[in-house]
């Protein structure tokens, strides 16, 4: 048996020939557009994120700087401190919450946009374009919750 590339004997199969790679090319085509939608859908979202995250990090000076002055009023005047302090720390915690979520969430979307290689295609289980893959969608929304909860239970604690 010889082991050499067939040549096509007839005009028939050099047709089935190109017909076959002109229909690979074209799903190729296909597969390559709709990674494209992704990453470009993801890049969209990551742009989304990142301005909830100067939002929430916007949030949180501002409570600072009222936390800050709110002391600082309170060593000059006899009043309720401990109330209204206790209540704007409160938001204090829940803003520096919002941060750390919105920031988790950038380092997903980052990751997702930019895959392992850093090349824009795939994540770091399955190499797909992230579209779906069932660590992307489930597991790492399993990974945040259990980030929010210790996050949320230190500062419960503090």
């Amino acid at each position: 048996m010889d082991d050499s590339p067939r040549t096509p004997t007839s005009y028939e199969d050099v047709a089935y020939n190109n017909a076959s790679a002109t229909d690979s090319a074209s799903q190729v085509n296909l597969a390559l557009t709709r990674i494209r939608t992704v990453i470009n859908r993801l890049e969209g979202r990551l742009e989304q994120i990142t301005d909830q995250v100067a939002d929430a990090e916007r949030r949180y000076t501002h409570l600072e700087d009222r936390y800050g002055d709110a002391e600082a009023a309170f060593l000059y005047h006899d009043a309720p401190k401990s109330r209204i302090c206790h209540d704007i720390s409160e938001d204090l915690k829940k803003a520096m919450f919002e941060v750390t979520v919105a920031r988790a969430l950038a380092g997903v979307a980052k990751k997702m946009v930019s895959g392992p290689a850093g090349d824009g295609l795939g994540c770091e289980r399955c190499g797909s374009a992230c579209s779906g893959c069932s660590y992307s969608r489930r597991d790492r929304a399993m990974d945040i919750r259990a980030r929010d909860s210790s996050a949320s239970s230190r500062y419960s604690s503090e």
